[in-house]
């Protein structure tokens, strides 16, 4: 049989790529309408802000934040299409629960159409570039990326981060076009880059992927070739606009940021948490960091063959920077990471399909190369058994995690069996659409239980963070330079906490609260809060909290027990 001609050794086509992008995208797509009930804590806290802000109330001084107010309005939608599924379309009274399938129904839509658009546009600008065959093909192998990418998002599907990826998509393709030697159409150019600058505004630590990507490529150009373009001046200037909502807040707004918000903000940077490693997230924290470092030392071994990895590897570094500055712990913070790796894989597959490992296996055996009708059916086949795998690969991720749920949902030896699950506690000691409060360390289980259990939040305190963070300084010791603050401020800081949950307790009446054993109990008792409520509320035992909708083990906090106190007068 004759051997085959090197003109004959096809390279993966482009048109399968982008064949490959909009099946494994459509995948993506299908696969996260199965679990759109798994609606996160951080999404529930930015919609439940946002509802306060189309109800009229005033951010920071009638309800606690502590984002970016453009986190809750770009919810608005969101929570317009939840209410008008939940027949609340006309009701604009605050304490009326938009039921929980609504609001996790109207954040997948409003996600995937975001996703849809983002996708869209980076395919127009693939095709659009005049790019030659070779770029075309790497930039066509990151669409199958993006797919890969929003697969791997699990539990936190519409996160902030995953909404900033979205939006910042388009412009690394537009970079990544023009670096290529392509020459996109003006438009693109404005769009991209106040696409890129709106994401960077969720949150001021997202502004370092654009500004470390641009740096590095200027850089590796010698600042020559690769100097910063319209897009990059009007991503800035987006991302200072989004921040001007801090100049239309009231001086009441203000005072409350100054005082205690930001400073308390900022002081949690400093805290170390349990769930740094340890925990699991979809998939497990610890491996997506060996996998990144096994995908940067490939990235920088292959770069000159295709610099599309540059920007990515750089990506994944700001990915893995901004993970180590939140240090929250939770799986929303480790987002980015994982989606510049899912972008960076399919590059890595096609080139080498397209190396000479392949290449010289089909000059070899020539007849089975004929069988398949040229190599570029291997290649074919090969590409896609990659797709394939990657998919069934955080499927099998998701599904251990989960497992893992149902397994901590009876929870662990150390907690008693027989106690009741929080829901389950809630709606036993309470009616629908009575208010109740939470109050414990953290975000969750506050969000998403008030609307699962159809129990709308009492007072101020979204969250009860603040709560924690003042426990946590306290515990750690941190000194008056860690803080900003003198430590007068803390202790005034802490019995403003406390009186303000003394005062809710009074105007609202709360028919149940819900406080969390340990620091929190303590504090109560110390801030001489726990007397003046048992005036009025009777313990009705111990509760333990899990959460399936939650997604996580890290949201479970199967070690603490939560006293129900029930309204008596």
């Amino acid at each position: 049989m004759t051997e085959l001609k090197d003109h004959e050794l096809k390279v993966v086509p482009p048109a399968m790529l982008l064949t490959a992008a909009g099946l494994v995208f459509l995948a993506a797509i299908v696969y996260r309408a199965f679990y759109f009930m798994e609606l996160s804590g951080p999404v529930c806290y930015e919609l439940e802000a946002a509802s306060r802000l189309r109800a009229g109330q005033i951010p920071f001084y009638d309800f606690y934040f502590d984002q970016s107010l453009l986190n809750a309005y770009l919810r608005l939608p969101t929570v317009i299409l939840a209410r008008l599924f939940g027949d609340l379309a006309h009701s604009d009274e605050i304490l009326v629960v938009t039921p929980y399938w609504a609001s996790a129904l109207a954040s997948y839509i409003t996600t995937t159409i975001v996703a849809l658009l983002s996708f869209s546009l980076c395919c127009y600008i693939t095709l659009k570039s005049s790019l030659s065959e070779k770029n075309l093909r790497l930039l066509a192998a990151v669409l199958v990326g993006i797919g890969l990418a929003n697969f791997a998002t699990g539990f936190v599907f519409g996160c902030a981060q995953h909404i900033f990826c979205l939006f910042f998509t388009p412009y690394l393709f537009l970079r990544a076009s023009i670096w290529s030697g392509g020459k996109p159409a003006l438009p693109l150019h404005i769009i991209c880059g106040l696409l890129a600058g709106l994401g960077a505004g969720l949150n001021p630590l997202f502004l370092s992927l654009p500004l470390f990507i641009e740096v590095a490529e200027l850089v590796a150009a010698g600042f020559q070739k690769r100097k910063p373009a319209v897009e990059f001046f009007v991503l800035l200037v987006t991302f200072v606009l989004s921040w001007t909502w801090i100049f239309l807040l009231n001086s009441d707004s203000i005072s409350q940021l100054d005082d205690w918000i930001v400073p308390l903000k900022f002081a949690s940077l400093h805290l170390d948490q349990i769930a740094f490693y340890g925990y699991g997230s979809s998939p497990d924290r610890r491996s997506v960091i060996y996998l990144c470092t096994a995908v940067m030392v490939a990235c920088f071994g292959l770069v000159g063959r295709a610099q599309v990895l540059r920007p990515l590897a750089t990506a994944m570094m700001c990915g893995f920077f901004i993970f180590l500055a939140t240090m929250t712990g939770v799986s929303s913070e480790l987002l980015i990471l994982i989606w510049f790796i899912s972008l960076t894989l399919p590059v890595l597959a096609v080139l080498f399909i397209d190396g000479s490992l392949v290449t010289n296996f089909a000059r070899r055996y020539p007849h089975l190369s004929y069988r398949e009708r040229r190599v570029n059916r291997v290649k074919t086949f090969l590409f896609a058994l990659f797709c394939l795998s990657s998919l069934a690969v955080v499927t099998f991720c998701e599904t251990m995690e989960r497992r893992e749920n149902i397994a901590v949902a009876v929870g662990p030896q150390a907690t008693d069996p027989y106690l009741l699950d929080l829901e389950a506690a809630v709606l036993k000691y309470s009616k629908p659409q009575e208010k109740i409060l939470i109050l414990n360390g953290r975000l969750l289980p506050t969000f998403p239980l008030y609307a699962q259990v159809n129990r709308p939040i009492c007072g101020y305190y979204l969250s009860s963070e603040p709560l924690s963070t003042v426990a946590s300084i306290e515990g750690h010791a941190l000194t008056d330079q860690s803080l900003g603050k003198p430590f007068a401020w803390l202790a005034r800081v802490k019995a403003k906490l406390y009186i303000r949950i003394g005062a809710e307790i009074q105007i609202q009446k709360p028919a149940l609260i819900l406080v969390e054993g340990g620091q929190t109990w303590d504090n109560l008792k110390e801030m001489g809060i726990l007397p003046f409520i048992l005036k009025d509320y009777k313990s009705e035992g111990e509760a333990r909290y899990h959460s399936s909708c939650s997604g996580t083990r890290e949201f479970a906090d199967w070690n603490y027990r939560y006293n129900i106190l029930k309204r008596i007068k």
